[in-house]
């Protein structure tokens, strides 16, 4: 069955308002030939979820049955400030992320002491996941920089130029009529080598002129790299200048016997990273960078919890990632790199599945798709409900009862008086259980 033959029948209305919500199964569809993927033992899995009954309405294109999750936590992810990663917890963040069932890491390049050890090291460890290494062709030292990526055994072999005005000059201000001679010289290097696959991509894409920037493109397609991906390096991207470039893209190699497949790295500057990347897959890109958290540099680039989650939930696309490891390897990332979670950080954070609203959870405890749209243990995480400023009765009632506790229903005004005075003294922390217990026993 066809994606969107499966989103349409496969829908069950809930109630019958005209605006209710609608449950989807989110499921697998046909593999993307090229995907390395390592795949999950429940890629066929379905899961509720009670979401918009207009997603569906307003999906005009036809959505591809998978895409490929590249994560580079270990290379942009380790671009953000005061982020670095040692080489023991690269390894061990490699096998979490393999064991999710991320089919394609990438790390920094090779060309020096230190990324020349971490890439033979990873590359070395014989995942299923395929590692793909940088190289940058506007350096003045390629040539060593692809040597020390093939040497080290890389899957796929990256090389970035910049393609824009504004950022030409951070590789040698190479003059725009020696950007496609320089990506002659570095594809042809890498075939020579035994590439396996070659992957290029073009920085600051969005902010270059669009005739050149397709020149470009048609150049890569006739010399026959396998992959291209379009980076918005400043995030100054809107959903809908997005989704035209990348139409762009793919209109333009489809004429193309084996056209290459289509990637998209977005930033968050203006937070529109996970926007951008969504409507790229709309306009035909089949390969998605992600950071685990949101880490990158400046404002981050999409984390992989919310890509992956969006694809499946939304779009029913098959990521063939292990969701409910999404909180735990989320958690491992924000010990080593030093940033603590969000609390309200979606899906991973710690309290993005709870409730202190006593309205909330009242509608919750009726009904429990009143207050979510996706089960939090798809991805690893659990409902909470806690006390706090907006507690009342129903709230403390359900607390009651859960700590096995005997209270007097006429003790309540007084608890609850206790409750509000502690959540004013004690902003931006979470009221526990045992601060709870000390309250009620309060003389």
């Amino acid at each position: 069955m066809k994606r969107r033959e499966f989103l349409k029948t496969g829908a069950a209305v809930l109630g019958t308002s005209m605006m209710a919500d609608t449950i989807f199964s989110s499921g697998s569809g046909e593999r993307l030939a090229q995907a390395s993927s390592t795949g999950s033992k429940d890629a066929n899995r379905k899961f509720e979820t009670c979401l918009s009954s207009y997603n569906i309405k307003g999906l005009d294109v036809t959505m591809p049955a998978e895409v490929i999750i590249c994560d580079q936590t270990m290379r942009d992810g380790e671009q953000t400030v005061g982020v670095s990663f040692s080489l023991e917890e690269k390894v061990e963040l490699a096998r979490r992320l393999n064991a999710l069932g991320i089919p394609q890491i990438q790390i920094a390049e090779a060309g020096n002491p230190r990324g020349r050890k971490e890439a033979e090291t990873l590359c070395r460890l014989g995942l299923a996941s395929k590692w793909e290494v940088m190289t940058g062709a506007g350096s003045k030292e390629w040539r060593s920089h692809v040597d020390a990526a093939l040497a080290c055994g890389a899957d796929i072999l990256h090389t970035n130029i910049a393609t824009s005005t504004h950022m030409r000059n951070m590789q040698g201000d190479i003059p725009e009529s020696e950007v496609i001679k320089r990506l002659d010289e570095v594809v042809t290097y890498m075939r020579k080598g035994g590439a396996k696959i070659v992957k290029v991509a073009l920085m600051d894409a969005p902010r270059t002129e669009e005739t050149f920037l397709l020149e470009v493109i048609r150049h890569l397609g006739k010399i026959g790299v396998d992959r291209i991906t379009i980076a918005d390096t400043t995030g100054t991207s809107t959903p809908e200048g997005f989704f035209y470039l990348i139409s762009r893209v793919r209109e333009t190699l489809s004429t193309f016997p084996r056209p290459p497949l289509i990637g998209v790295h977005t930033h968050n500057d203006f937070g529109l990273a996970l926007a951008n990347a969504f409507a790229g897959v709309k306009a035909g890109a089949r390969i998605i960078d992600v950071c685990l958290n949101g880490l990158g540099e400046r404002a981050g680039n999409p984390a992989l919890a919310e890509v992956a989650l969006g694809l499946e939930a939304f779009y029913g696309m098959n990521t063939n990632i292990r969701l409910e490891g999404l909180l735990e390897i989320s958690q491992y990332a924000a010990k080593i790199s030093g940033l603590p979670l969000p609390t309200n950080k979606p899906f991973v954070g710690e309290y993005v599945c709870a409730d202190q609203s006593d309205g909330h959870v009242k509608a919750y405890l009726d009904n429990p798709w009143a207050f979510e749209g996706i089960k939090p243990s798809v991805y690893g995480n659990r409902r909470k409900i806690i006390v706090g400023i907006k507690t009342g009765k129903n709230i403390l009632q359900y607390k009651i009862r859960e700590l096995k506790l005997d209270v007097p229903s006429d003790q309540f005004p007084k608890i609850l008086e206790r409750i509000q005075a502690f959540a004013l003294q004690n902003k931006g922390r979470a009221l526990t259980d045992a601060d709870l217990i000390k309250i009620i026993r309060e003389p």
